[in-house]
């Protein structure tokens, strides 16, 4: 096991491919800043912002998922606004609980009947407190 987000488990093993790419974690901080007349202006710490993670997902159906299952799970997390734990091999991300933001979906391959055998997916996720 890679990690998991919810009930989505990151795995490569003979019977299932399932897993990220271009995973990019964002920390920051929220400051103010007071000017000083004749000196450089000071910075106040207010607070830590809420981190922001977002990766790639490339599902192809000959890899033991199924595209549109999962770009529908996907999906349903987003809408409804579901808090998932993320997991990174043992190592929580962040406070570990984190919300979707925003998809965006590439259908790679579509077969007859509209049969989804390929979909590249882009997942922005926004830690929840």
């Amino acid at each position: 096991m890679i990690g998991y987000f919810g009930d989505i488990i990151f795995e490569t093993s003979d019977k299932k491919i399932l897993t990220f790419k271009d995973f990019k974690r964002t920390i920051g901080a929220n400051y103010s800043e007071h000017d000083r007349i004749g000196k450089k202006s000071r910075l106040e710490f207010n607070r830590p912002e809420n981190q922001e993670v977002t990766f790639k997902m490339k599902i192809i159906a000959g890899y033991g998922v199924k595209p549109w299952e999962m770009l529908h799970k996907l999906v349903v997390a987003c809408e409804k606004g579901e808090v998932r734990k993320l997991v990174i091999g043992t190592h929580k991300v962040g406070s570990g609980n984190f919300v979707i933001t925003k998809l965006g979906a590439e259908y790679d391959h579509v077969w007859n009947r509209g049969e989804l055998v390929g979909v590249s997916i882009d997942v922005s996720l926004k830690e929840y407190k």
